[in-house]
C-alpha cells in the first residue's frame, strides 16, 4: 500500500541518515592528524614526503624527539604524558572525544523528534518530507570538494592568499550546487509527479547562501587543533534544528515542519 511504501521511505532515510553522521565523524577523524601536526610543530612546514611511514606514526616520532629536546625539570603529569606521546595525539585523542560526546547528544535529541514525528503526522506525510530531505542530504554531499583540506595544510606565509582563494570558491561551488539542487527539484516535481518534495527541495537549495560564508573560520578553528569549538557548533545547529522541528510540529503538523528547520538553522 501507500502508506506502506511511505514508512519503507522513511525508514530508508533513517538509516541514510546515521550512515552520513559517521561519514561525518570518520571526515573529520581523517583531517585531525594533519591539524595534530601543525598544531604540535606549529613553526615547521608540513612535511611534503612521508615516506613508507604513516602520518600518525612520522607524527609520534617527530613529537618524541621534540620532546627530549625540550623537556624542563620537575614536570607534571600531563606534561610528562605530552612529552611522551606530543601534543598532537593528545589533540586527536580530544578531537575524537568532542565529536563523540555531540554526536552522542545529537542523537538523543533526534530520537524524541522522531517519536513526535511518528504521533503527529500520516505515513505518507512523512514520506514526503523524507524523500526531499534525503535528496537534500544526497546533493549536500557535492558541496565537499577538498579546498577546506587546503586551508588547514596551507604553510604560514601563504594562509592569508589561500583563504582568499578558497572563499571564492565555496561561492562559487556553492552556487553550483543549488542549481544542481533546482534542477532535481524540477525534475522531480515534473517527472515523478511529487510537486510538494520538489518545492521543499528547492526551498532547501537556499541553505547553500548561507554555507560558504562560514566555511573558511571553520577550517580555521581546525587547522588551530579546536576540534571542540567545531563540534560544540554542529552540534548546536543540529539540536536547535530538532527543537524546532519538534515545535513547528506541535503548532502546525505538515512536512513543511521537518523541512523548514533546516533552513532556519543555517546561519548558525
Amino acid at each position: 500500500t501507500c502508506a506502506h511504501r511511505q514508512a519503507i521511505a522513511l525508514q530508508i532515510a533513517m538509516i541514510f541518515a546515521f550512515c552520513k553522521a559517521i561519514s561525518s565523524i570518520v571526515a573529520k577523524c581523517r583531517s585531525l592528524p594533519r591539524i595534530c601536526l601543525r598544531f604540535g610543530h606549529a613553526h615547521a612546514p608540513y612535511p611534503a614526503d612521508m615516506g613508507n611511514y604513516s602520518k600518525l606514526a612520522r607524527l609520534l616520532n617527530c613529537e618524541f624527539r621534540h620532546s627530549q629536546t625540550s623537556r624542563t625539570n620537575g614536570p607534571t603529569m600531563l606534561s610528562n604524558l605530552r612529552a611522551r606521546i606530543g601534543q598532537g595525539p593528545l589533540a586527536l585523542l580530544g578531537g575524537l572525544a568532542a565529536y563523540g560526546s555531540a554526536e552522542l547528544a545529537v542523537r538523543i535529541v533526534r530520537l524524541c523528534t522522531v517519536v513526535i514525528i511518528a504521533r503527529q503526522l500520516a505515513p505518507d506525510i512523512v514520506g514526503v518530507a523524507a524523500l526531499s530531505l534525503t535528496l537534500f542530504e544526497l546533493i549536500r554531499v557535492l558541496a565537499n570538494i577538498g579546498v577546506g583540506q587546503r586551508i588547514i595544510a596551507a604553510p604560514a606565509e601563504l594562509l592569508d592568499a589561500t583563504c582568499n582563494t578558497a572563499r571564492r570558491l565555496f561561492w562559487a561551488w556553492c552556487a553550483f550546487v543549488a542549481l544542481v539542487q533546482c534542477a532535481a527539484a524540477a525534475v522531480l516535481a515534473t517527472l515523478f509527479a511529487q510537486p510538494m518534495a520538489g518545492a521543499m527541495l528547492a526551498v532547501l537549495s537556499l541553505v547553500y547562501v548561507f554555507m560558504p560564508a562560514g566555511l573558511v573560520q571553520c577550517y580555521l578553528l581546525m587547522r588551530e587543533g579546536r576540534a571542540g569549538t567545531t563540534a560544540r557548533t554542529t552540534a548546536a545547529q543540529t539540536i536547535a534544528g530538532q527543537l524546532l522541528t519538534t515545535g513547528l510540529l506541535l503548532a502546525w503538523p505538515s512536512p513543511w515542519s521537518i523541512v523548514l528547520p533546516k533552513l532556519l538553522t543555517a546561519p548558525i
